[in-house]
């Protein structure tokens, strides 16, 4: 039986005590009463890709921020901890790089399955929010309605909405709303990986839309297979693969995984952070005075101080508990 945030609101006026203290509560009343009405307070940001249909939206005005990251901080974060273990991107103390070394295995011959999801957030709709927020958090229909309308825009760019209303890709709800909606389908995915490759010592991680699968001595036509078995169960909870960004890499190949390199018994930069690091410490030779090349740089040192920090630390445990296959959805 999975676990779901039992967050139990009826009324605006109980979110307010909830999200609120003896020295806020006037100023979460306000926020509450001006997000009624958001859609002037929000805008795309200048790097969305319209051409994959992938639009970031910014809460620019300080009362829909303000409100969001109190949702987000107060109704969810809490409950990161009830979540399976192989789960992770915004998550508490959850980071890309224990995803990254969760793959790692001492047995020889990894294989590296890797999977995305086409336009993850787009793909939750305002029903599953709500259906979320009503059926498995307990609110109440109204309360329900009104978060769903928080954290939802229309489906295109602003100026062109369509009538479909999904997740907003960037708002600070995004991710753990995100991940709470499709969890009964990362639990059928994760049951199927470790049945399937069962004898194999599999491992999985899910990075919000990326999905990367390890196991030793498997053969390539078994992975394959598991793919299409996975992209099956996606059409049928409504979700869709990206097949371009398919990859199955043996260990005799590179193999790198949410941009870093996957090696035995440890992590490492991705080729091309690899590549970019050389190419600045290129241009500071010259120009020992390019302030942004050096700041670049100090990115990428300071990165590669936590990836040997998450080296030293211990593995996770080779096998990951499984979790019951939830009912589907009718």
């Amino acid at each position: 039986m999975l676990k779901y945030p039992q967050i139990q609101l009826r009324s605006r006026n109980e979110l307010k005590k909830r999200l609120s203290n003896k020295h806020n509560q006037v100023e979460i009343q306000s926020l509450i009463n001006t997000c009624k009405n958001k859609e002037s307070l929000w805008h795309d940001h200048k790097n969305s890709d319209p051409k994959k249909g992938k639009y970031i939206r910014v809460a620019e005005h300080h009362s829909l921020d303000r409100l969001l990251k109190l949702i987000d901080r107060l109704l969810f974060k809490p409950h990161d901890k009830i979540l399976p273990p192989y789960i992770y991107g915004g998550l508490s103390e959850k980071c890309y790089l224990n995803a990254a070394k969760t793959l790692l295995n001492y047995r020889p011959n990894r294989s590296l399955l890797r999977i995305d999801f086409q336009k993850f957030y787009e793909q939750i709709d305002r029903n599953r929010v709500f259906l979320l927020l009503h059926h498995k958090c307990k609110c109440s229909a109204r309360l329900s309605n009104y978060v769903a309308d928080l954290v939802c825009v229309p489906e295109g760019p602003k100026n062109k909405p369509s009538k479909r209303y999904c997740i907003a890709r960037g708002f600070a709800t995004s991710t753990r709303i995100a991940i709470w909606c499709t969890l009964e389908f990362i639990v059928k995915i994760n049951n199927l990986v470790h049945k399937t490759l069962k004898e194999f010592h599999p491992r999985i991680v899910f990075y919000v839309d990326d999905v990367g699968i390890t196991a030793s001595d498997v053969p390539h036509e078994k992975l394959e297979k598991l793919y299409d078995e996975i992209k099956k169960i996606a059409e049928e909870f409504g979700m869709k693969l990206n097949d371009d960004k398919k990859g199955i890499f043996k260990s005799s190949n590179i193999q790198e995984h949410l941009g870093i390199r996957l090696g035995k018994g440890k992590i490492s930069a991705g080729i091309k952070t690899q590549q970019k690091k050389q190419k600045l410490l290129r241009k500071l030779k010259l120009n020992p005075k390019l302030f942004t090349a050096y700041k670049q740089l100090k990115g990428i040192t300071n990165n590669e101080k936590q990836i040997k920090t998450t080296n030293n630390k211990a593995n996770p445990p080779a096998v990951r508990k499984k979790t019951n296959t939830p009912p589907r959805k009718t």
